[in-house]
């Protein structure tokens, strides 16, 4: 954001010039020259280049945008609209990396692939439903696709075995929650929803893991995606049974209301079922 000081009076000697350089639209403005400069570079505003290579901007052509004559409040908004933009791109950039990379993590599950994908679109709608706002939608969808990223460090013999796990091969499943908030919270994008990994098997009643939280101490993130994440699991073909039609499924989570899934998600769920093949 440009410094408002000196360009107050700045602004005002500019107030008659017809031809402005980005910098000093950048003045009338209150914005950065870089955001004048990504305007003109995307078509948004017309510029005339000087034999310098400078861009000149006509006062009518920023008014015929509706930007010009800006106050601060208008050239903060100008701005901010730009920001977001630009991040909601990153993130969708993000995502489909994830995505991508994910293929190699759920090729390794017992459970048909895209496991973790189907989660994160249960968990959006449930979001949806839920009315959360737009950053904590993404931080939900985010660590709903990453949320069994800790079990790329398991081995395929423990995550697959058909039969009966033994006491230490179920100590180590239980394990892949903290070996997912371990793995994300080595990147500053992901840092936020560390939380959300590490918590998904928690239970509303306090008799999950890995820390024995319960209720409102879940964070909701992580209470949507372990409802989300049982209800793949129920529908899905795995080994030892084939997958559950989603009526029984939806007895299931009504069973189950209150104990292991927040009872006002699964009303939610159970309201508005996801549309299944």
């Amino acid at each position: 954001m440009v410094k408002r000081g000196g360009n107050a009076v700045k602004r005002n000697n500019l107030k008659e010039k017809e031809l402005l350089s980005a910098r000093e639209a950048a003045i009338v403005l209150n914005v950065t020259p870089q955001t004048i400069k990504n305007y003109i570079y995307s078509g948004k505003l017309k510029s005339i280049k000087t034999p310098g290579g400078q861009h000149r901007i006509q006062r009518s052509d920023l008014n015929s945008l509706g930007f010009a004559s800006a106050n601060n409040q208008e050239g903060d908004v100008i701005e901010q609209d730009y920001v977001h933009q630009l991040y909601n791109q990153l993130f969708l950039n993000y995502l489909e990396t994830i995505k991508t990379l994910l293929t190699s993590i759920d090729s390794r599950n017992c459970i048909t692939g895209g496991h973790s994908i189907r989660v994160a679109e249960y968990a959006a709608l449930l979001g949806k439903q839920l009315r959360l706002p737009e950053r904590q939608m993404q931080n939900l969808e985010l660590a709903a696709l990453l949320h069994d990223v800790g079990k790329i460090e398991i081995s395929e013999d423990i995550i697959c075995k058909t039969g009966k796990l033994t006491s230490d091969e179920t100590l180590t499943i239980k394990k892949h929650p903290e070996m997912g908030e371990k793995i994300v919270e080595e990147v500053p994008f992901l840092k936020p929803i560390k939380g959300h990994i590490r918590h998904h098997h928690e239970r509303f009643d306090g008799k999950g893991y890995p820390d024995g939280l319960a209720g409102d101490s879940i964070e909701l993130e992580a209470r949507i995606i372990a409802l989300a994440d049982a209800f793949d699991f129920m529908k899905s073909d795995v080994p030892f049974r084939k997958g559950m039609p989603m009526d029984t499924c939806i007895k299931e989570i009504k069973k189950f209301s209150g104990t292991q899934f927040d009872p006002q998600i699964a009303k939610v769920f159970i309201s508005h079922p996801p549309q299944v093949s």
